[in-house]
Order: C-alpha cells, then structure tokens, then sequence
C-alpha cells in the first residue's frame, strides 16, 4: 500500500512537473505573440500612440490568470487644436488580466485592468479644448473579429486630477485603492465604486473648498449607454470619518453633483479638524451644537459652459470645550454661503452672523468677500478673542502656539486692484499678553502689549512692546499704506522710535546660523518694499559674541538697504562715533560701507573683546595703551561666513598713546637671531642681554601712521618708533592668514647699551653711524629674520640722491653754480649743538699740592685731542680751585 502511494505521489509530481515545464515552455514561445495582439487591439481604439519602457507575460504569479505588464505607459495630452507636450497618462504599469482558457477558445474576457504608480491629468484649456480626446469615434474605429469584454478597473496610487482653466476650476486628488467593477459591454449595467482616495484641494477660483481630506465609499451607480447618463442615488460616504449624503446624475447635456452633511455635530466636526493622532480618544472635544453643510455642483456641461458650485453652511447653537485646557467657546454661532460661476469675477463669500463668547468676552462680526480676481472684502468685528482658544479650535497649519487676548472695534471696506484702494478702515485694536510662535521659525514672539489705532491705510502704534526669544523692544510710531504691503501691491513707509534693553541679532531672523550654514537655499534678509525713518536706541546690541552698547542714532530705511548717518555705540570700553551703510546685494550678502572716529580706544580690552583678532602672538594680557583713530572702511560681509576678509578696503589714521609691550614672542625671536658667534663678537653677550630684558618690557609715548587694508593684507608704511628698547624705523605688510613681510632700520649703536649721559653731558644724536637693516618674513608663529640687503641698498640710493641734493645746494649757494636751475634750494646748514666752555676764576681757595712736573699730566690714551686736553684742563680746574663746567648749547 505504501509502495503504491509512493508510486502514484511520483506520477503526479511527474505529471504536474511536465504540465508546469509545458506551460512554460508555451508561454515563452507564445509571450511575444500574446502581448502583441493584445496591444495591436488596444491601439484599434486611441487616436494617440501609447509609449512605454517594455512588456511582458506573466502567469504564475497571477495563475490561474494570465498577465500582460505594459511598464512605464505614457501617453501625451489629445487636444483638438491646442499644442502641448504635456502628459496625459502616465503608470508605472498597466495590467490586463485574462482567463488563459478564454484567450484559448477567442473569448477576450478581460477580468481585470490594474493601473497604478502614476498620473491622470484631464484638462480643459482656456478656450474649452480638452486633452482627453484619445479614443477614435465608433464609426472610424477599425472592425475586428474579436470581441473584448471588460469585468473591472482597479486603480492604485494614481493621481488623477481636473484641471479646468475655462471654469476656473481645479480638483487634485489621490487614488490610494480604488475598484470598479460592472459590465461595462453592456448598455446598461451597474458600476460598482468602492475603496478609498484623498481629496487634495478642491479649489474654485482663488477659493481652496476642501484640502487633504480622506474619502472612503461604496457606490452603486446606474450607467446607461444607450442614453448617455449615469445616475448616483442617495449613497453614504464618509469625509475624514464625517458622515455625509452623495448623490447626483451626469446627462449628455447636463450634471448634477450634491453633498451634504448627515446628522453632523460640532464637536465631531471640531475633533476631526484637531488630529490629535495616538491620543486622540484621550482629548476629545466636548460640546454641541449642529453643523449644517451643503454642497452643489451644477449647470451645463456642453463645451464652454462653466458649472456652477454654491456651498450653504451654518452652525447653530454651539458650544466647545477644548480637552487639554479646558478652554470654553460658547454661543458659537455662523451662518455662511459660498458661490462660484466659472467667472472668478463673480465668486462670492459671504459670512454673516459670526459670534461666540470666550473668556476673553463676547465677539460678533460679519465679513463679505467678493470678486476673487480683484477681491473686494467688507466688514466689521466687535469684541475680545481669545487667542489660545481660536489655536486650540481652528489649528491653524502655520501657527505653533499662540495665546493673549485681543479687543478690537473696526469697520471697513477694502478693494484690491493693482493697488489696494481703502474705502474705509477705521477702529482700535488693543493686545494684551499675545504670545506667538509660527512653524518654521524659530523666533517666539512673548509680551506683546500695545494699542493700534487704524484710520484707512495707516497704522499708528502706541507704547507697544514685545520680546523676540531672549530681545525686548518697544515700538512708537506710524506706518502708512499698511494695506497695500500687506498685499504685496505697494510700499511701507515707517516712521518710528524703537527702544531696547537688550537686542541679539540672530533673533530677529526666522532661522538660526546653524540652520543658514546647513540650508543651501539662501534667502533675502533686508526688505525691498519698506522705507522711512527709525530712531533707533538700545543699550546693548549682541552680535557674534560681541557687544555693542549704547547705541543710537537715526537708522535710514530703503530698498535692502540701512544707513546710519549719525551713529554713536560704545564697544570693548570704547566710544564711537560715525556713519554706518548696510547693503544686501544678494540674499544674505552685505556690503558694508563705515567711517568711524574714537579717541579713548584701549588695546587690552580691544583685543579681549574681539579675541586677540585670532591670534596668539600678541595678546590681551601683552598690550595696552591709548588709540585715537579714524576709519574709512569698505567690506563684503556673508550672514554664514561673516566678513570676507579679502575683499575688505580700509584706510586706519591712528595715533598711539602710552604704548606698552610686554613678553612679545616674536621679539624673542629677533634676540635670538643677534645670539651668533659674530653677533656676540661684535655686540657682546652683555649687551645682547641687556636688549633682550629691553625687548620683554617697551614702552613708547607717542606713535602715528595710516594704514592701509586691501588685498587681504595690512600694509603698514614707514614709521619711526622711539621706545624705552631703542628708536626704529618699521614698516612691512601682515595677511590675514599671519604671513609678515616686515622690515627694521635702527643704528648699532642701540644695540650696545652705552650708557646716554656721558662724563661731559648728554650725548646727542647726530643721525650718522652704522646702520642696521633687517627683515622678518614668513608666518608669523615662526617667521624667518635675516639682514634685510634690499633695503639697505634702496637706502645707500635715497642718501646718495639726497648728498647730491646738498652738494648742489652748497654749490649754488657759494660759487652760484646752478642759477636758473629753480629745483637745487640755497645751503642751509643744519644747526648742530655746540659745547660751551665756562671757565669760573673766582672760585673759592683751595689748599692743594700743586705739582708741575710734566708728568702730572695725563698721557694720551688715544681718547682724541679734545678730550686729552679736557681732561687737561680738568685737572687744573682742581688744582686752582676753578670750575669748569661743559654744557651742550
């Protein structure tokens, strides 16, 4: 018995084996031939070639059906007249299912046709053409002896949208999984359409009627070929879970589509509008009251005729309780209508009898919008609103969080045409405690408190007050034509006084620095359409780690630009004064254009305030002293990156008081360079020294030059520098990337430390001796020091044009050489100290030893005739009792 079982097991493994490899084998010699004639058939019937990416047969993975896969079909827009290069349909891929058997006996009994991945765009152009014309009339279509049955369409994640320019009329939704099923070769039959889809945005005119709205339904519509028409009767759907009433009739001539609500209360409606997701049967809205709604969709649908949408809608007898703060709203009362013709000219909205009471008190107000090309809005509003209570009912989809009390009393009257025309606008608005805070933004707007009072297109605002995250300010002023910037039709011009605590930049901007460097897409930060005058004080203002405080001055306001003509601010304990101009060029880009004056600028907390200028080699703790300076500076300067140091172009007078370096490294360096065999030969390690200890502590009195900023690099021109070290000439170049380019000229005789006052006086300067040239290049934490050979030549060439200046000077001046030659000046010899000898006979007796041998007289030690007979006469100065006294005159 087992064997048996066994035996038989094998043969229906052997036969169903064989039929799977027959089949197979079948398929494959037959697929090209199936899929062609099934596409062959298909094109009988479309004025418009279809166009896709490949196809195939497939039958175990639908068995026991058979499957032709059309893989990226696409076919273009099928207007009469109209060019376009627009996509009609466009699927992933599109599959026919058949009954193998049926293909078999020539019965093409199409089960099923599958779309999906993909788009169903069906337009009507402005002028009535439409682009759906891709069938060919039943007249032309060509015969063919077989004969297609259909069973059911099944669509999924399709966008099928219709757009209808000539109505004005838009309606974009989402087939997520949608069937329908009927025996559409039939003249009539029944079709069957269940699943779910997204309304998107149904809009009419300017007009958005519903948006990301989830729809399920179940209908059974009546079709009649015969008489063109489809009837809908009354059939339950459900609108984001809202139950509603469908029905309608499509004619040849005309159609009919009516929604309307079905027993729907408030508090499901406002339930629905919160989404409040996991938690949601946890935070449910309390209340009652009815909710009224009636949507209709009518008129003619022959070429160039619009349809009509009127829309009632009403709320009675309301009362909410929001479920995380107990927030109540009550006596909600509205009464509203909405209708559209396909002329967006005369679309209308008409809000009436809006009221409710909430903590804030009573409110009731009534709006009438008309003409949504050129919209007209009328109106007034009366009464308190409580902020947090019209977030927590409404969520509006910008606003994070918003709370305070609002009282206002206006009436107006407003037309918005190329520009906004104010018929009337008059009323008070009053903020109490409005807190708000917008997606997207990272500002949070606290303690917004102030009366505004409107009158037409101005705005005046009194002792308003607010912070924006950790800036506070209060605001004083006018803003006239408020309405036509309001709606991007004209300019604000402001006239205002804003004062300030406490102001950080990166606050006022709706994103952070972080959140600039990470984006890509850059974005304008100054304004184009405000102008005017604002009186601008603040006792500190916070930018990149820097204060500014005490800042004032009138602030000029145009397009994307700010001008400070007269500006005063106080920074790292220094007092400035000036004009300032920011431009922003491109979004986010500046241009930066100052001249700037202070006298009292200090070097310590200079460097500490802007962090030693992002250096090590002379810091805060190394320098101090006075500044008087004037700046004339031009920069580009990039919200993310900052200023752009080469592009920056600077003129700096400064003039340097009380100067004080202390443990310079760079100095060390230069000591270091004199520590050679040759240098100490020709110095002396003492005097190395004794320079060295000189170096570690100068001090200067007074210091002054121009500098010049450009190229990415300072350039400092030749100045002279007398310090507590020695007196030197400097001047060199120093890149913002720490590369130096600096060059030294002092005399030698600095560098060997004699002692200035000498036995006979002070000795002078007379500009001659050895002079010593160097130069210090490189970076500037290790730079290179060596003698500096350019300069010592370029300086032999300046003295010897100068010495042939003065050779003809003197040539001129006693033989009259070079008369008529008016650039050679007449010989003025320079004055030069001269030594006065005083000799003082009356000077008190003196009991000395007088002694006259000649070798009482000092010998010569090489010292010079003057000072031998100096020293000379010295010693009979002793020996007489008479003064000599040697003075420099």
């Amino acid at each position: 018995m087992k064997q048996r079982i066994i035996k038989v097991a094998k043969w229906l493994v052997g036969i169903s084996f064989g039929i799977f490899l027959l089949v197979s084998i079948l398929i494959y010699c037959y697929q090209d031939k199936i899929c062609n004639f099934v596409l062959q058939e298909a094109g009988k019937t479309l004025e418009k070639p279809v166009f896709y990416s490949k196809v195939d047969l497939t039958f175990w993975q639908t068995f026991p059906n058979l499957s032709v896969n059309v893989y990226d079909a696409k076919i273009q827009d099928a207007y009469s007249h109209t060019r376009s290069n627009k996509t009609l349909l466009a699927a992933e891929r599109i599959s026919i299912t058949l009954n193998p058997l049926d293909l078999w006996r020539e019965n093409y009994h199409v089960q099923v046709i599958e779309i999906s991945k993909g788009q169903l765009n069906i337009r009507t152009h402005a002028d009535g053409d439409v682009n759906y014309l891709i069938f060919k009339p039943k007249e032309s279509t060509e015969k063919s002896k077989y004969n297609f049955k259909i069973s059911s369409f099944h669509v999924s994640q399709m966008q099928i949208n219709y757009l209808d320019k000539a109505a004005n009329q838009f309606y974009w939704t989402q087939f997520n999984d949608m069937e329908f099923s009927g025996d559409f070769d039939q003249d009539k039959f029944e079709l069957l359409a269940e699943g779910d889809l997204d309304i998107r945005k149904i809009q009419s005119g300017q007009v958005s009627l519903i948006k990301n709205k989830p729809v399920s339904m179940a209908l059974k519509m009546e079709v009649n070929n015969v008489e063109g028409s489809v009837t809908l009767p009354e059939s339950n759907i459900a609108i984001s879970k809202l139950p509603f009433i469908a029905k309608g009739k499509y004619t040849s001539d005309s159609l009919l589509i009516q929604v309307k609500s079905n027993q729907l209360k408030l508090s499901d409606l406002a339930n629905q509008l919160a989404d409040q997701g996991a938690e949601k049967e946890l935070n449910l809205y309390k209340g009652s009251g009815d909710v009224d709604f009636d949507l209709k969709l009518f008129g003619s649908n022959q070429k160039n005729q619009n349809l009509n949408i009127s829309c009632d809608f009403a709320i009675r007898n309301g009362f909410l309780t929001e479920p995380t703060k107990k927030i109540r709203v009550k006596n909600i009362g509205l009464n509203g209508k909405y209708f559209a013709n396909g002329n967006p000219n005369q679309d209308k909205l008409n809000l009436t009898k809006l009221k409710f009471n909430t903590s804030a008190g009573p409110f009731q107000g009534n709006l009438l919008i008309e003409d949504f090309v050129n919209p007209k809005l009328s109106g007034k509003a009366k009464g308190a609103i409580d902020l947090s209570a019209a977030n927590a009912i409404l969520k509006l989809e910008e606003v994070e969080k918003m709370d305070g009390k609002i009282k206002l009393n206006s009436i107006f009257n407003v037309e918005i045409r190329k520009n906004v025309i104010v018929h009337r606008c008059d009323g008070d608005v009053s903020l109490k405690n409005v807190w708000l805070k917008l997606k997207g933004d990272q500002r949070t707007f606290e303690n917004i408190n102030g009366n505004i009072a409107l009158k037409k297109n101005d705005v005046k605002v009194k002792e308003a007050t607010l912070k924006v995250n950790d800036s506070d300010l209060k605001l004083n002023g006018s803003f006239e034509n408020v309405f036509e910037y309001l709606a991007q039709k004209g300019t604000l011009k402001v006239n205002a006084e804003i004062c300030s605590n406490h102001i950080n930049i990166e606050d006022l901007g709706t994103t952070t620095k972080n959140e600039k460097i990470q984006s890509a897409a850059k974005a304008y930060s100054l304004p184009n359409d405000i102008l005017g005058n604002i009186q601008l004080s603040t006792k500190s203002i916070h930018f990149n780690k820097h204060v500014f405080e005490n800042v004032s001055g009138r602030v000029n306001v145009s397009q994307r630009k700010l001008s400070f003509p007269n500006l005063t601010l106080r920074n790292a304990n220094a007092d400035i004064v000036g004009s300032l101009q920011i431009e922003e060029t491109a979004p986010e880009r500046m241009e930066i254009h100052a001249n700037l004056r202070s006298q009292n600028i200090h070097f310590g907390p200079l460097f500490r305030e802007w962090n030693n200028f992002e250096q090590d080699v002379i810091t805060e703790n190394q320098i101090s002293g006075r500044v008087e300076t004037e700046v004339d500076f031009f920069a580009p300067f990039n919200l993310v990156g900052g200023i752009e140091l080469k592009d920056i172009d600077a003129k700096v007078h400064m003039k340097i008081f009380d100067g004080h370096l202390k443990n310079v490294s760079s100095f060390e360096d230069i000591v270091e360079s004199l520590r050679t065999n040759t240098g100490k030969l020709l110095i002396g390690k003492k005097n190395i020294d004794a320079f060295q200890s000189k170096l570690n502590d100068i001090h200067f009195q007074t210091l002054e030059n121009n500098l010049i900023i450009r190229n990415g690099q300072i350039e400092i021109p030749n100045m002279h520098v007398e310090s507590s070290a020695m007196n030197m000439d400097v001047s060199g170049k120093h890149t913002f990337e720490n590369q130096i380019d600096y060059h030294f000229k002092f005399y030698f005789r600095d560098l060997l430390g004699e002692d200035k006052d000498a036995a006979f006086g002070k000795i002078i300067d007379d500009a001659t001796g050895l002079k010593i040239f160097l130069r210090m290049y490189g970076d500037l934490d290790d730079p290179s020091i060596e003698w500096d050979k350019s300069s010592r030549k370029q300086q032999m060439q300046e003295d010897w044009v100068e010495e042939k200046k003065t050779v003809k000077s003197m040539l001129k001046t006693e033989f009259g050489a070079f008369k008529n030659d008016t650039s050679v000046q007449a010989y003025k010899p320079k004055e030069k100290p001269k030594e006065v000898i005083k000799v003082n006979f009356n000077a008190p007796e003196k009991k000395t030893n007088i002694q006259s041998d000649a070798s009482s007289v000092p010998k010569s030690n090489g010292s010079g005739k003057m000072k031998s007979t100096l020293n000379h006469w010295k010693q009979q100065q002793n020996q007489a009792n008479v003064t000599v006294t040697v003075k420099k005159g």
